[in-house]
């Protein structure tokens, strides 16, 4: 699949479920005026549309200044008038070609960014904007940095400054930046007096008593004095959602720090409490301890291998050795990773692998699987679906009879 670097727009119309409910046949009237100087505005600025869905448009420009240039313009048009409210975001990057259709994460941070733009405003990413301030007459105010869902980094945004009408939007809520170091957090900890000297049990106490900040404050005491039982016990806590709010970073500062070479076992459930979200957005860490515990764990190589061929910002390095490390448990008989190396393979334009990886995951009767290569049979020549089915029949043949179950061992 070919790529390229352009800039994505998507925007949508401010309660419009809401608008559609009280008045269908006129907001269908004013989204079709809308879409009408929507349409004679993006031939001005060289931009196009490559989906749509109701009340949506997502819109692709070469060039990053005509972007908020229309963006700006579009605005000022809509508010000039009696038309709808709009919110647009805006980001620069790589996309995939899917025909007409343009895929990849570029596009999805411009609808994260769109969620939190101004009503009747224009927000745009930090990409963006390191390509167009100073080469547009707009004035451009940061509103901080933003964690977006299924984003691993947080994304500083810039409102377009100056747009008559616009709102700032309630939901829009930056990242504030933090207060004290990781040392200084932990030095708290460490000089924590009423905590100091106190036991697992006390803790214990003070949880049943539902009294969870003084609990969770002697564990942490603990933690730094490499107490083993107050960090299953402070887990045990996270997983049931007993970390106060005000002490769910200090406790992954401190929980991070004094289990940076745990065993397998507990690198897994610090993993998943901190992929959970209990304690806030900590998947970048808790993918360092997938990969830490994946060098012993089959199961958690599996899951890491899959956290990286899921996420859009994972480098090649990083892509390589989670294919080495699924075909190691797709070998083991593990369907989810047989099915993740056929799909990434045939993301990345490789037919001949993705095919052999689909009819293995169907020889393990993966229903999904005859489907996939049912679609990815019309796209090949009978020759080469000869070849690649003999090759898939051995692949699967070599799994079924070898003992591969074992590989740490």
């Amino acid at each position: 699949m070919d790529k390229k670097f352009t800039t994505i727009l998507c925007s949508d119309v401010i309660g419009y479920s809401k608008l559609m409910g009280s008045d269908e046949i006129g907001t269908l009237q004013k989204l079709e005026r809308c879409r009408d100087i929507i349409d004679s505005m993006l031939i001005e600025h060289e931009g196009r549309i490559f989906n749509t869905g109701g009340d949506s448009v997502l819109a692709e420009f070469a060039s990053p200044t005509q972007a908020v240039k229309f963006a700006k313009s579009m605005q000022e048009r809509m508010i000039s008038g009696s038309h709808l409210r709009w919110r647009i975001g805006i980001h620069s990057g790589e996309v995939f070609i899917y025909g007409t259709n343009l895929l990849g994460d570029t596009v999805n941070i411009a609808a994260r960014i769109e969620s939190c733009a101004d009503y009747g405003g224009v927000c745009i990413s930090d990409a963006t904007y390191g390509l167009v301030n100073g080469k547009v007459n707009c004035e451009f105010k940061s509103r901080g940095k933003q964690q977006f869902k299924n984003i691993t980094r947080p994304i500083e945004i810039w409102a377009v400054d100056g747009i008559q009408g616009s709102e700032l939007n309630p939901n829009s809520n930056p990242i504030s930046a933090p207060k004290y170091s990781r040392e200084q957090l932990i030095k708290s900890v460490m000089n924590d007096t009423p905590a100091q000297n106190k036991t697992v049990q006390e803790a214990q106490h003070y949880k049943r008593d539902r009294r969870y900040n003084p609990a969770v404050r002697i564990l942490l005491w603990r933690i730094t004095k490499k107490c083993q039982s107050s960090i299953d016990e402070i887990i045990d806590m996270a997983e049931k959602n007993l970390v106060p709010q005000e002490l769910r970073d200090l406790t992954v500062v401190v929980l991070t720090e004094y289990t940076k070479n745990c065993p397998s076992e507990r690198a897994i459930k610090i993993a998943k409490l901190l992929e959970s979200g209990n304690m806030g957005d900590y998947r970048g860490v808790a993918l360092k301890y997938w990969h830490h515990a994946s060098k012993t764990n089959p199961d958690a190589a599996e899951h890491y291998g899959l956290m990286i061929l899921g996420d859009d910002h994972s480098s090649e390095s990083e892509l390589t050795e989670a294919i080495d490390l699924l075909t190691h448990s797709a070998e083991s008989k593990k369907t989810k990773s047989m099915m993740a190396l056929a799909e990434h393979h045939e993301h990345r334009g490789n037919l001949k692998d993705a095919f052999i990886w689909y009819w293995v995951a169907r020889d393990f009767n993966v229903i999904e699987a005859q489907i996939c290569l049912e679609r990815l049979s019309r796209t090949i020549s009978k020759s080469d679906f000869q070849r690649f089915k003999l090759e898939g029949e051995a692949k699967s043949d070599w799994i079924k009879f070898h003992n591969t179950d074992k590989f740490y061992s």
